[in-house]
């Protein structure tokens, strides 16, 4: 009886808890459906508690689990509703994860960069070199965003089941890769560099890795391999996008703004943020806050620009259209440190034969200039 009780009044918690009437409006930009998050909306019949459920098709197998799950999103919400009330640039918000806590949230990540004394022991042999733009970054055009481009060269946003984030950036980096050298893509497999590249698992992984594994292998469409959630065994009967021989290697970019900036003007760029929970809510605005911890999560950087003045990198999430802008979130850029959320301290770029890609030079790990090539030879053909 006592049990029921508890459960009862956690669900009346989320009911009547707090008020919304003071909230500030959401930060721009945001995307069109933007709501800031409240416990209690008396313009409408339904409690917003309620209205999550059904906006994102929960349902728990429970009361006891429903109840659980309803104390969590409380606490998170209310979190968010101090947070929103601040003078900040940025806001948080609902997604499809609200009623999960920090340490399960923490499963959504997975990013595991091995510490090595050199960039050959961390990439392997098809380690190209490094990238570094050694101008003025006013010398640089003023912003890019490969999601708004003729072709596509940026995928649509994936949600991940388990902590293989690094898997996803590995995909999305090299799918970018690939419109940028031979002018079309498609969506590559997670799962299949989870069971197959050695690279990492459902537990954590490095997108450096798995993108040198994919040099010497074929790399399946993520339709003829899509994704468990859960580590499995290699299956090679999948669709070949991506042909053993068909990419030139990998290649670190230099952890400042402009070699960064210079990097988005190639293709897309693989890179590790600190994810705590503020990133873990974010749902608009630039977001710029004093974050805490080490890098943890691998996304893709897909671009950066200027919103009413106000300077920001833009990337892409695994997370779902649930979170962020659309699966996107604008992050602050500016000098110093290694970037809001550590964005430039792992920037890895990925090099795909094709006879789009524009010219660039790397330099070796004896500072001599490597200098790529723009077509591929017979046996470096993508399919």
């Amino acid at each position: 009886m006592a049990k029921s009780r508890q459960i009862s009044l956690a669900m009346i918690a989320c009911v009547q808890l707090g008020s919304a009437d003071n909230a500030p409006g959401c930060k721009e930009p945001h995307g069109k459906d933007c709501v800031l998050p409240h416990i209690v909306d008396d313009q409408n019949s339904l409690s917003p508690w309620t209205n999550w459920k059904l906006k994102f098709g929960k349902v728990y197998e429970s009361a006891e689990e429903e109840a659980h799950r309803c104390d969590v999103w409380t606490t998170n919400t209310m979190n968010m509703m101090q947070v929103n009330e601040q003078n900040i640039s940025y806001s948080l918000g609902w997604n499809a994860y609200s009623d999960m806590t920090m340490d399960e949230l923490a499963q959504f990540r997975g990013f595991i960069r091995k510490d090595t004394p050199s960039m050959i022991n961390a990439f392997g042999a098809t380690y190209r070199g490094n990238f570094e733009h050694v101008g003025n970054l006013t010398d640089l055009p003023s912003d890019v965003d490969w999601t708004m481009t003729d072709i596509e060269v940026v995928t649509y946003v994936k949600t991940q089941h388990c902590g293989d984030c690094w898997a996803y950036s590995a995909a999305g980096t090299l799918e970018s890769a690939l419109a940028v050298a031979n002018g079309w893509t498609t969506s590559l497999s997670p799962q299949q560099f989870v069971d197959c590249s050695g690279a990492g698992s459902c537990s954590g992984g490095g997108e450096d890795r798995a993108m040198t594994w994919a040099a010497g292998n074929f790399v399946c469409s993520l339709d003829s391999y899509p994704e468990t959630g859960q580590d499995g065994s290699c299956n090679w009967n999948c669709d070949q996008v991506i042909t053993a021989g068909s990419i030139y290697g990998i290649y670190s970019v230099t952890a400042n703004e402009g070699s960064l900036c210079a990097g988005l003007l190639q293709r897309p760029i693989s890179v590790a943020v600190a994810a705590d929970d503020t990133f873990s809510a974010y749902s608009g605005g630039i977001l710029n806050y004093k974050h805490s911890g080490k890098s943890n999560h691998a996304i893709v950087a897909v671009g950066y620009g200027y919103w009413n003045g106000d300077a920001y990198w833009k990337v892409k999430n695994s997370w779902g259209e649930s979170w962020g802008l659309g699966g996107y979130a604008l992050l602050f850029r500016g000098k110093g440190g290694q970037g809001q959320n550590n964005v430039l301290k792992d920037a890895v770029g990925v090099y795909v034969y094709g006879p789009y890609n524009p010219s660039m030079y790397l330099t070796d790990m004896q500072g001599v200039r490597v200098y790529p090539p723009t077509s591929p030879t017979l046996s470096q053909v993508v399919v």
